[in-house]
C-alpha cells in the first residue's frame, strides 16, 4: 500500500477499508467493535501499536535515501505524543538510540575517532610525569617510598607489558583508609617514582577544554619510573629479608608506624560511627584524641576504647534524644574519658582482634612482615615505650 507501512495484522485490509477503519477510530468509535468488524487479531488496549506509518515522499531517510514514514498518533495522545519516524525501506528510526546498520556504523566510527584522540591525549599526559632521572636503586628512595611502592605492586596485578593494574576491588586493601591511600599515591607521584600508564582506561581521565586536567587514582594503571622495575622491587624486598638498610631509613620507622596506627584507629572509629548510623568527619580534634590513646596503648587496645566510647554514645543518644552532631561529639569525649579513667585506676585494657569487615592492609603487611618482621606485634603492642619518644614523633609530625 503506497501511502502506508502496515503491520502484518492490518495487511489484509484494502486501502478503502483501512481509511474507513482510521476514520471511525479517530471519530471515537469503540475499538472492540472495530476489531471485530475488520477482523483484526489484537487487544483493544494494544491497538494503538498497530496504527500504520504514513509515508512522506518529500522527506528522505539519511541512511538509504528512501521516503520516511511517521506513525499515526493514538487518539488518546494526539496532543502529547511525539512523532515516531522510521524509514519506509530500511530499519532506520529517527531517534538517537536507533540500532539500524547505518547508525551503528556511524556510532562505531565516531567512537573509534574519539578513542584515537583520547589515546594521544593520555600518552602526552602520562609523559608529563617523567621529567626526573629514572630510579635505579632502592637506596635512592626513602623508606616511606619503598614501603608504599612495594605495597602498591603487591596490591595491583602485573600486566603483560610490565605495568600494574588499577586498585579497584583488590583482594587486600592498599591502606587502612581512603585518605591515607591518596596520600601514599600522591607521595610516589610527586617524587616521580610512579606515573599513570598510557594503557589505562579512558574513563580514568577527566577532560576539560580539550585537555586532561585530572585522573582517578582508583581507575588508572601504574607504571614505575625506574631503570628496571623488577630489580628495584627485588632490592626493596632484599633489604627487608637481610635487614641491611640505608642508615637514614631507620629514622623513619617510628613515624611510619605511628602514621599507620593512626590510620587504623581512624578506620575503626569511622566504622563504629557508621555501624550506628552516624556520619564521620575527620578533623584535628579526632586526630588528637586518637593520638592521645596511642600514647600508651596498642591499636588493638585502642579498638576496645573506641568501641566502649561508641557504646556509650549510643546510650547517650537514646537517653537524651540527641541529634547526630551532639552524639558524634559525645563519642570523642567518651573515648578520652574512658582512657583517662583506665590510666588513673590502672584498668587492664583488653585488646580486640581485627574486625572482620576491616581486613589488614597491604601497607601493614609490608611494614611489619617484610621490613620489620614483627607481624601483628604492630597491631597488638604499643608503638612508644617511653614518653619522650612519643612527644618527639607526635609534635614533629602532627
Amino acid at each position: 500500500m503506497g501511502k502506508y507501512i502496515l503491520d502484518e495484522r492490518l495487511s489484509h485490509l484494502s486501502e478503502m477499508r483501512l481509511n474507513a477503519l482510521l476514520s471511525r477510530y479517530y471519530q471515537g468509535e469503540k475499538i472492540a467493535t472495530l476489531l471485530t468488524e475488520f477482523n483484526i487479531q489484537c487487544l483493544p488496549t494494544a491497538f494503538y501499536k498497530l496504527l500504520p506509518h504514513a509515508i512522506h515522499s518529500k522527506n528522505k531517510c539519511r541512511a538509504c535515501g528512501s521516503p520516511i514514514a511517521t506513525r499515526l498518533k493514538s487518539r488518546f495522545k494526539m496532543k502529547f505524543a511525539r512523532d515516531a519516524v522510521k524509514c519506509s525501506q530500511c530499519e532506520h528510526v529517527d531517534f538517537r538510540n536507533c540500532r539500524c546498520d547505518y547508525c551503528l556504523r556511524i556510532k562505531n566510527e565516531l567512537e573509534a575517532t574519539h578513542q584515537v584522540a583520547m589515546k594521544v591525549l593520555i600518552e602526552e599526559f602520562c609523559r608529563s610525569f617523567s621529567t626526573k632521572p629514572l630510579v635505579s636503586n632502592a637506596q635512592d628512595i626513602s623508606l616511606e617510598a619503598a614501603i608504599a611502592l612495594l605495597a602498591l605492586v603487591r596490591t595491583c596485578h602485573l600486566n603483560e607489558d610490565g605495568t600494574y593494574g588499577s586498585i579497584i576491588k583488590p583482594q587486600l586493601p592498599y591502606t587502612p583508609r581512603s585518605s591515607l591511600f591518596k596520600e601514599k599515591l600522591v607521595y610516589l607521584l610527586d617524587r616521580e617514582i610512579i606515573c599513570p600508564s598510557s594503557n589505562s582506561s579512558t574513563r580514568a581521565f577527566n577532560i576539560y577544554d580539550g585537555k586532561i586536567d585530572s585522573f582517578n587514582l582508583l581507575d588508572v594503571n601504574w607504571k614505575l619510573n625506574c631503570v628496571n622495575s623488577e630489580l628495584l622491587i627485588s632490592q626493596i624486598e632484599n633489604c627487608g629479608l637481610s635487614g641491611e638498610w640505608p642508615e637514614y631509613w631507620c629514622h623513619e620507622v617510628d613515624s611510619l608506624r605511628l602514621e599507620l596506627a593512626l590510620a587504623e584507629c581512624q578506620e575503626f572509629y569511622e566504622f563504629c560511627l557508621g555501624d550506628r548510623g552516624l556520619p564521620y568527619t575527620n578533623g584535628i580534634a579526632i586526630n588528637n584524641m586518637l593520638l592521645n590513646l596511642l600514647r600508651d596503648h596498642s591499636v588493638a587496645q585502642c579498638y576496645r576504647i573506641i568501641w566502649c566510647g561508641a557504646t556509650a554514645s549510643s546510650d547517650f543518644k537514646a537517653r537524651n534524644q540527641a541529634n547526630d552532631f551532639h552524639t558524634m561529639n559525645y563519642m570523642a569525649g567518651a573515648c578520652l574519658r574512658w582512657a583517662d579513667k583506665a590510666r588513673t585506676e590502672g584498668w587492664p585494657v583488653i585488646a580486640f582482634k581485627r574486625n572482620f569487615n576491616l581486613p589488614r592492609s597491604m601497607l601493614s603487611y609490608v611494614l611489619y612482615d617484610v621490613m620489620l618482621k614483627t607481624g601483628e606485634k604492630g597491631f597488638n603492642e604499643a608503638i612508644f615505650k617511653d614518653d619522650e619518644l612519643y612527644k618527639f614523633h607526635v609534635f614533629k609530625e602532627y
